[in-house]
């Protein structure tokens, strides 16, 4: 399931989809000054992932960053 994160404004906010298309509105939000939490306004994302003992690959199918 396709999931978007925005962040403007002091808001994060958390979209869920079935296909690639963003949603008009988001599932969920927060009021959350990430800056103050981090010390910087500059933050970086990373991207992870495991299945165990066995094999398989992991594809990220899209990522968006807007500011």
């Amino acid at each position: 399931m396709p999931a978007v994160q925005d962040y403007a404004a002091k808001v994060l906010s958390i979209y869920y989809s079935t296909d690639s298309t963003k949603p008009g509105s988001p599932c969920t939000t927060w009021s959350l000054d990430l800056p103050k939490y981090f010390g910087t306004p500059n933050l970086y994302l990373g991207f992870s992932a495991a299945t165990g003992y066995f094999a398989n690959n992991h594809y990220i199918a899209g990522v968006e960053f807007t500011y």
